[in-house]
C-alpha cells in the first residue's frame, strides 16, 4: 500500500495547558508528518481552541459532553486519511511512532503497538506474536494502542458507545475480532500518563466518578 495517511485524532476535555501542549508538540515531531491531527473538544470546561489552532491543527468543539468514545467516533467521521490513530491529550507518542508504524504497514485492518506508562505508576507492555491480536484478553483494552484503518472502521459499525465513562472495554474487543489481518510494533511508543487527578481513569481507580453504567 503506497501513499498511506495517518490522521490523527486528540479528544480533549480537561487536560491541563502543560499536558496538552506536550501531546502535540509529540504530534507535531513526528518524523513521518501526519497526513492530519483532530482535536476533538468535548464540551471541555478548558480553554483548548487557541492552543490546538496556534499548532495549526483541525478544532471541533462538541456541545455537550459525549465522553471520550463520542470525541473519538467524530474525529473518526470527519477523518479523511487511511489510519487513525488516537492519543489522549494528557499522553504522548514518541517521535519514531508514525514512521514505526508505517514502515509494516502493508494495508492491515489493524496494528497494534506497546506503551510505556509514566507518573504515580509504571507499567508497560509490548506486542508480541503470542499476545496479539486479543491484546484486550490480557486487559489492555486502551485505544491508543489500537492503530486501525478507517474504512475497516466504517465497513464493520466499529464506532466507540457515547456517553459513557469507559468504552475502551467494549471496543478494543470488538475490533480485535472483526479484523481480517494485523501487525504489530514491538516497541513502546505510547507513553501513557498515570496519577493525574484530572484524568477520569484516577477518578474511577480512586472511587470519586460516580457514573454507575461504565460501559453497559
Amino acid at each position: 500500500m503506497i501513499g498511506k495517511k495517518y490522521s490523527v485524532i486528540v479528544p480533549c476535555y480537561i487536560a491541563t495547558e502543560e499536558d496538552f501542549r506536550r501531546c502535540l508538540d509529540s504530534i507535531k515531531n513526528q518524523t513521518l508528518k501526519p497526513y492530519e491531527v483532530i482535536c476533538v473538544d468535548d464540551a471541555s470546561p478548558v480553554d483548548t481552541p487557541q492552543i490546538a489552532k496556534e499548532y495549526g491543527f483541525k478544532y471541533i468543539r462538541h456541545l455537550e459532553n459525549k465522553n471520550n468514545g463520542g470525541a473519538r467516533n467524530t474525529g473518526i467521521k470527519e477523518a479523511t486519511g487511511d489510519y487513525l490513530v488516537f492519543v489522549n491529550s494528557d499522553d504522548y507518542i514518541l517521535p519514531e511512532t508514525l514512521e514505526e508504524i508505517d514502515k509494516i504497514n502493508n494495508g492491515q485492518d489493524l496494528i497494534l503497538i506497546g506503551f510505556q506508562s509514566f507518573g504515580n505508576e509504571i507499567f508497560d507492555f509490548i506486542p508480541n506474536e503470542e499476545n496479539t491480536p486479543f491484546i484486550s484478553n490480557l486487559g489492555w483494552f486502551g485505544e491508543p494502542m489500537h492503530i486501525v484503518k478507517r474504512q475497516f472502521i466504517l465497513d464493520n459499525n466499529l464506532f466507540e458507545m457515547e456517553n459513557k465513562a469507559i468504552c475502551d472495554v467494549d471496543w478494543s474487543p470488538r475490533v480485535e475480532n472483526t479484523a481480517k489481518d494485523y501487525a504489530f510494533v514491538p516497541k513502546k511508543l505510547y507513553m501513557f500518563q498515570t496519577g493525574n487527578p484530572n484524568s477520569l481513569t484516577t477518578k474511577l481507580l480512586n472511587g470519586t466518578y460516580k457514573e454507575m453504567k461504565l460501559w453497559k
